[in-house]
């Protein structure tokens, strides 16, 4: 039977706090941020590329703790994506991260609203 270490493909780590998020999301955008998840409007089919740090923004555990409110993650979207207007995609970023957030918060309070009968 194979470990957990197996199947570890990253070498993310998570530091708490609003700096390290902060810092995380800054990070992300100055790699390119969402134009390494989209393409012409789809998600790219290469799970090994998506799999990689610098690719995915992995901003979840700094969510859940309260590190960073989805308000601000929110507001560097809106930046960037004004930033590349010009790209043609800039708006479809902000909406799919605008619709991303929308649906975590979604789930997290039907699960607070029902419970374990959600599942």
């Amino acid at each position: 039977i194979p470990s957990i270490q197996n199947f570890r493909q990253s070498d993310f780590t998570f530091e708490g706090g609003e700096l390290a998020a902060l810092k995380r999301i800054q990070e992300w955008f100055d790699a390119g941020g969402p134009k390494h998840h989209l393409k012409f409007g789809h998600h790219k089919a290469h799970a090994t590329e998506m799999s990689k740090k610098k690719n995915r923004l992995r901003i979840s555990p700094w969510l859940a703790a309260g590190c960073i409110s989805p308000r601000t993650l929110l507001e560097h979207h809106r930046r960037f994506a004004h930033q590349n207007e010009g790209t043609g995609m800039a708006a479809h970023w902000y909406q799919e991260s605008k619709h991303r957030l929308a649906k975590r918060d979604y789930w997290h309070f039907m699960g607070l609203k029902f419970g374990r009968s959600l599942f």
